[in-house]
């Protein structure tokens, strides 16, 4: 077991071939010698990150690209959305709270420096730093923030000439300089600053390429391992490598410093630098994640811990119910760290902290337990990760076995229908209760424990089994295939008994029994799958128990926000129930349906709004086709087409809903309803849907339209929708 042993580490180089690692180990390491070099790693990799600075370039991407899509509503539509307006706020206070930090963050290390570094160069950074405060865009964008004078609206106006943000003296700034002056002068702070730091990091760069050149094979690394003794091999192996990559790109940047091309230098080691890659679904918080840490071992699910700095988001929205993927990247080579999905969010102020669990379907979809035999460990977790559909990477101690195709049975316990002997319904069988039991046996056999009791005693509760025979190679496969036979025939038999006409088709007079229609038959909770040949035995909870869990509800709670309004407009009620649906059904096609008659209903036209084509329009149009030599029908679909000229597609619909009502929503969530939305298509025409959607996707679909939805409430109860939690201070 890992932690079982002696912890050891060691210097060597890792040697990375067909995904497998080799080490060259070349000499043991201390504890004290291990943690000494790793604060050495973390000070060059922050030197060579310079997460302040790419946050800040960052920012002023974001608020250029606002600035072209402002250009563009102004152009098409002649006004500002909602939307818009919203993000700009959100962007422009978090970029002048990014500078601020920078600022304050180079300041406090360049004081920190040893006495010995300061030399000539000293005084240049701080005359650039006095310069900075004292004057420029900087200056006039924390003086407009402390006077609470950090508004948007004159900067989103568009004219022939530009309108400044701010005049002071003989300072004027447009929207668009404003923001990309501030980053050049803080680029030259940042360069200044480099200069300033140049003696200690080229003792700090000889005093680690010392250990780095002991490894003359490989990737220079520290390993750590847990060493059991005697023949057992280590575990819980963790590799550290020497910041290789960081050292060169810092080389590189000091030395155009010192050849006068400091803000040249500085931005190529951007451009190329270590980073690491913060993502929920396509929307990056890298610009907020201020603390954080990951970690996992063999046969563990992986954990991680993230802060988040909510006023340093701008206007990315972050959503926890999107997949949170933590990843480090260095010229060219990447590696995942963390691949998950938040458990808990819990706010102290503005700062956030996240608590993330990696195999997050694994756990939800087989919470209610798995009993199994004639199995190995392994073979059972890698079919519990496919399962659920997890596209991270678990550790196993060992390898699974693989299997050929083999008949299965896959029994359910049913309640309602007896039978006395087996019946047949389509695909799939219902045999009598004491033939099922027969079945399971094996499995009370030993000690199943209290979770594994528990489940042979739902199997037991059973008025008879359903049986379905599938062919399949792995048992997850077959439980699937098993239960989807199962669950058409109960469709059946429930369908079967709410006919209620007289005679049946071919004209024999029928039974009829309200009470039994009105109660249909149901499967058990568990589901028992065995394989004929192999003898593999498997009794699985597919879904967990569906009760709620408790929690305190208060007026000050901040979920009772925005406050429902006592009378809602038929549209967002259809919604709300809609959307409610969609959370609470089992079956992932029909919460896809539930999801889009939700989104259906937002998205529906209110009275008063103003048509693109007017009545008048329309009978000009028609009145310009008579010349046209057509046929009837020919006349007859144009009438109709020009008589359908102010319709508009769905999506057309909720995009300008979604201006409307200042719901920020990246392009790759707007892809996602889409393809949400191609697979309700194909539901309602009868199709054939392969794949259903992950449940994963499902999930971070109804979190996009709540999203919406909470909007809108807050729009009908008068609520402010233009930041989360208030104004921020930067």
């Amino acid at each position: 077991m890992a932690g079982d042993g002696e912890r050891r580490w060691k210097l060597g180089g890792r040697v990375t071939q067909a995904g497998h690692h080799d080490c060259s180990f070349v000499r043991e390491l201390s504890e004290a010698e291990v943690n000494e070099l790793k604060e050495k790693f973390r000070a060059i990799h922050e030197l060579a990150e310079q997460r302040g600075m790419t946050r800040v370039l960052e920012s002023g991407n974001r608020w250029g690209a606002l600035l072209d899509a402002v250009q563009e509503e102004i152009e098409l539509d002649g006004a500002i959305s909602a939307q818009s307006q919203k993000a700009a706020q959100l962007e422009l206070r978090a970029f002048v709270r990014l500078c601020r930090r920078l600022v304050d963050e180079l300041d406090e290390q360049a004081t920190d420096l040893p006495s010995s570094a300061t030399s000539s160069l000293g005084s240049t950074f701080a005359e650039l730093l006095e310069q900075l405060r004292r004057t420029g865009p900087y200056a006039l964008l924390i003086e407009a923030s402390n006077e609470g004078k950090l508004e948007v609206d004159s900067l989103l106006r568009v004219r022939k000439s530009p309108d400044p943000f701010y005049v002071r003296g003989f300072e004027v700034y447009g929207a668009r300089d404003l923001v990309a002056y501030a980053v050049g002068r803080l680029v030259e702070l940042t360069v200044a600053y480099f200069a300033l730091c140049e003696p200690s990091y080229r003792l700090l760069a000889e005093q680690v390429g010392q250990l780095a050149r002991l490894a003359t094979e490989g990737m220079p690394s520290i390993f750590s391992f847990v060493d059991p003794g005697g023949d057992e091999r280590p575990s819980n192996y963790e590799m550290t490598d020497f910041p290789i990559f960081a050292l060169a790109s810092l080389d590189h940047a000091f030395q155009g410093v010192i050849e006068s091309r400091g803000s040249e230098a500085i931005l190529d080691l951007l451009r190329g630098r270590y980073r690491r890659k913060l993502r929920f679904g396509k929307a990056s918080a890298d610009s907020a994640a201020i603390g954080g840490r990951s970690s996992g071992g063999f046969d563990m699910v992986p954990t991680a811990t993230v802060q988040l700095d909510i006023d340093l988001l701008g206007s990315e929205p972050i959503d926890y119910w999107a997949t949170m993927s933590d990843s480090v990247e260095e010229v060219g080579h990447g590696r995942d760290m963390f691949l998950g999905a938040v458990q808990r969010a819990i706010p102290d102020g503005r700062v956030v902290a996240l608590e993330c669990e990696g195999a997050t379907a694994l756990t939800e979809q087989g919470p209610g337990g798995t009993l199994a035999a004639n199995m190995d460990g392994a073979e059972v977790i890698r079919e519990l990760i496919a399962l659920s559909g997890w596209d991270g990477d678990l550790m196993l101690s060992d390898e699974a076995k693989e299997h050929p195709p083999e008949a299965f049975e896959v029994f359910v316990p049913l309640h309602g229908p007896t039978v006395d002997e087996t019946v047949r319904i389509g695909p799939i069988s219902i045999i009598p209760r004491e033939q099922g039991l027969r079945q399971i046996a094996p499995l009370e056999q030993g000690e199943p424990g209290e979770t594994g009791s528990e489940m042979l005693a739902e199997f037991g509760e059973a008025a008879s089994f359903a049986l379905a025979c599938p062919d399949a190679q792995r048992v997850h496969e077959a439980e699937s295939e098993g239960l989807g036979d199962i669950d058409i025939a109960l469709a059946w038999l429930t369908i079967r008994a709410r006919y209620g006409a007289t005679t049946l088709p071919d004209g024999s007079v029928q039974p009829f029994d309200r009470q039994q229609a009105l109660r249909a038959p149901s499967r058990g909770p568990v589901v028992f799958v065995r394989g004929t040949s192999t003898k593999r035995l498997w009794l699985r909870r597919p879904a967990g128990p569906n009760e709620a869990i408790e929690r305190s509800l208060s007026s000050t709670d901040s979920s009772m926000r925005p406050a429902l309004p006592v009378e809602l407009p038929v549209n967002e009620r259809l919604a709300l129930l809609a959307l409610r649906l969609a959370a609470s059904e089992i079956d992932p096609l029909m919460q896809v349906r539930a999801l889009w008659q939700a989104v259906e209903a937002y998205a529906e036209k209110r009275k008063g709004e103003r048509k693109l084509f007017t009545k008048r329009d329309r009978k000009a149009i028609k009145k310009a086709t008579l010349d046209l030599s057509l046929s009837k029908r020919q006349r007859e679909r144009l009438a109709e087409a020009i008589k359908g000229l102010n319709h508009e597609s769905l999506m057309v619909r909720l995009r300008r809903r979604l201006k409307e009502d200042a719901v920020l929503i990246t392009d790759d969530e707007l892809t996602l309803l889409n393809d949400l939305y191609e697979v309700r298509h194909h539901v309602v025409h009868g199709r054939l849907v392969e794949e259903p959607p992950p449940r994963d996707q499902i999930n971070y679909g109804i979190s996009v339209v709540s999203r919406m939805l909470v909007h809108r409430i807050a729009s009908l109860a008068d609520e402010p929708t233009t930041g989360v939690g208030g104004t921020v201070d930067p």
